[in-house]
């Protein structure tokens, strides 16, 4: 995600559509807030851009189940994003600062509070720039 796990963004690309989509775990939607929704620049990799997500889980077939797998793809986010932007020596983030990564059930969601959030459709993720930018140096 932040150095070397850049280069297998496109697998996780694949592994996250399938995973929103699967049996094993019901995402009704992924919604990201970048930068608390404010326009700013960034200087660089030391001014990162900070990052909330919430998925929200389907409670239709089995609520127990569902809020499980949720609650675990959370966690692995939230360690995925520590492993990749987070240096423990200098205790500070890099590129990507992530603020926090929740699960909720589609039901527990209010229609007012979805209208705040942006949602990402996993059927139209691209990791492809146009035109074509260099991978970021390790």
């Amino acid at each position: 995600m932040c150095g070397p796990q850049l280069r297998s963004a496109a697998r996780w690309g694949e592994w996250w559509r399938w995973r929103c989509s699967s049996g094993a775990t019901r995402f009704s939607a992924v919604f990201f807030d970048v930068d608390e929704d404010k326009e700013r620049e960034h200087e660089d990799d030391d001014d990162p851009f900070t990052l909330s997500i919430d998925l929200l889980y389907s409670t239709a077939a089995d609520p127990d189940a569902a809020e499980i797998a949720a609650a675990g793809a959370a966690e692995a986010i939230i360690a995925a994003f520590n492993e990749g932007c987070f240096d423990p020596k200098t205790g500070k983030w890099r590129r990507i600062e992530l603020l926090g990564c929740s699960a909720t059930g589609d039901e527990a969601l209010t229609y007012a509070q979805s209208q705040k959030l942006k949602r990402w459709n996993a059927d139209y993720i691209s990791l492809r720039a146009e035109p074509a930018q260099p991978m970021i140096a390790e």
